[in-house]
């Protein structure tokens, strides 16, 4: 009597093992003589090898395989394609990161083939990576690139509206359209408030609609009157003309100042030529020669609600704003006034933009803001600061603290990780690693942001303008009596180091904004 056998190959060994009939296999046996020559298995139903079935053994390579063609296309802030060939089918796969350390991988794709396309996710914007390409044979013969690079995309420029949070304007003028949109003003819009005639929104507060730096603020010529230029960094600016600039209303900003999107700037005013001899709003994005830039072959948009999926309002649009003012703002370019706690900081120059605190490290040395509804952000929120340390390493160190049990509460750790701490009571209450070990450093300037979506449950944390760490949660914000401290809080380790150009928002910003606002401080 005569038993079907069974053949086992593992690519992985390179050995067989073989089964009779159902009982157990055998031990793996190594492929000792297979070669190019003798390539095929053959099992026989007897003895007297009358009759057999052919097997085709796994395809025998001597050598790795050949790439070529390694190339990156598809290149965007966040995401790129990477394709390559072989000379034999083989697998795909994608060793990237910012240096030749490389330190990400991607999932092995084990199909067998000769062109290769892998696509990069969750990149940083306007970041450079090298990147080297795997491939292995059926016959676990495995080839390495050498180290190629490619450089994301710049994030799109995204504005907000440039008027009150909440409010509904219209698009008195738009794009290329008369009597004075063309040439270097072509590509501009004019706002006025819904519900009014001319010179009835006169003095209506106007906002920056994104962050930068304060280029030019005051008069201009009697064409453009009182204008205020913003420059958002990578080449982009942004004017803001006609606007007032009087006792009863001035100028909010000074040239060489940061400001914050949904800061107020100035008021809506008719200064200049102003069309139609009415105030209006006047904006435009521009280069730094002062030409108008095409929104769309720029990647520049409005991301307000209602406005078009393109980013461009229409003329005879209605839109309304989400242009949220933050709950604070410290620019630190002057000598405060002492808090109600007599805190000392001093005036340095030289620092994130223009001027920052210094604070000695002292628990008589912080800043304080007495609680205020504004405060009380047990919602969305957004929490920007520049700073540079000097005692990392001391002892666990509140930079800015509302209450770990309620709004939220920054933590320095030992190891120079950032703890983040949210909740409902001292015994209730959320805690998470935002920044590993080794983030925070002394003497290192850094942009931190963290965003706290409270719809969905997710936190982000963000250093330089990039994506760093996510979470969801499960345990919500509260509202609490605390004042805001900067330099000091319930670990009672005071901040040793410089702060600058922090802000609290209701809100979440987007990843597009974050990044804008990192690279508006460069």
């Amino acid at each position: 009597m005569w038993y079907r056998i069974g053949i086992d190959y593992s690519a992985t060994l390179d050995q067989y093992r073989v089964n009779i009939n159902n009982g157990a296999w055998s031990p793996y046996y190594a492929a000792v003589g297979l070669t190019s020559e003798i390539n095929q298995l053959r099992l026989y139903a007897d003895s007297n090898a009358n009759s057999y079935l052919d097997f085709i053994s796994p395809s025998y390579s001597a050598s790795a395989p050949v790439i070529s063609s390694v190339s990156s296309s598809n290149i965007a802030p966040n995401s790129a394609t990477i394709t390559w060939t072989t000379d034999e089918p083989s697998t795909s796969q994608v060793e990237y990161g910012p240096t030749t350390s490389y330190g990400t991988l991607t999932t092995l794709d084990s199909n067998l083939v000769y062109s290769h396309n892998v696509n990069l996710t969750g990149l940083n914007t306007d970041t450079l990576y090298h990147y080297r390409v795997k491939s292995k044979d059926a016959a676990n013969n495995e080839a390495i690139s050498a180290d190629y690079t490619f450089h994301t995309a710049v994030a799109p420029l995204s504005l907000r509206l440039p008027f009150g949070d909440g409010e509904s304007w219209h698009v008195s003028q738009g794009n290329n359209s008369s009597p004075t949109h063309n040439g270097n003003e072509a590509y501009a819009w004019d706002f006025n408030k819904d519900g009014t005639s001319c010179n009835e929104d006169k003095g209506e507060p106007v906002f920056a609609p994104a962050s930068g730096k304060i280029t030019s603020a005051g008069w201009y010529s009697n064409a453009w009157g009182n204008i205020i230029i913003i420059n958002y960094g990578n080449g982009y600016y942004g004017r803001i003309a006609h606007v007032l600039n009087d006792q009863a209303f001035p100028i909010k900003v000074k040239v060489g100042q940061y400001v914050f999107a949904g800061e107020l700037i100035g008021y809506n005013g008719d200064t200049g030529t102003s069309a139609g001899g009415c105030a209006h709003i006047h904006y435009q994005t521009e280069n730094a020669s002062g030409v108008s830039l095409d929104p769309i072959a720029n990647n520049i948009k409005f991301i307000d609600p209602g406005v078009p999926s393109n980013g461009v309002p229409v003329e005879g649009g209605q839109y309304i704003s989400l242009n949220t003012t933050p709950a604070i703002i410290y620019h630190f370019d002057t000598l405060l006034d002492s808090s109600g706690n007599n805190n000392h900081a001093s005036f340095q120059p030289n620092c994130l933009v223009q001027g920052c605190i210094a604070l000695n490290g002292t628990v008589d040395e912080y800043l304080q803001a007495p609680n205020s509804a504004s405060l009380q952000t047990a919602g969305d929120i957004s929490i920007i600061f520049w700073l540079k340390p000097e005692n990392v390493g001391s002892g666990r160190i509140n930079p800015i603290d509302k209450a770990y049990f309620g709004e939220f509460s920054l933590v320095i750790e030992i190891d120079g990780s950032l703890s983040y701490y949210h909740g409902q009571s001292t015994s209730n209450y959320f805690s998470w690693t935002a920044l590993t070990s080794g983030s925070i450093a002394n003497n290192q300037g850094v942009r931190v942001v963290i965003t706290r979506d409270n719809t969905a449950k997710l936190i982000k944390s963000y250093v330089n303008g990039m994506l760093v760490v996510t979470t969801y949660y499960g345990i919500d914000p509260s509202a609490t009596t605390n004042p805001l401290r900067i330099g000091l809080g319930n670990t009672g380790i005071p901040y040793k180091g410089k702060q600058d150009e922090i802000a609290i928002y209701p809100r979440v910003l987007t990843d597009d904004e974050i990044n804008n606002d990192y690279y508006a401080t460069q």
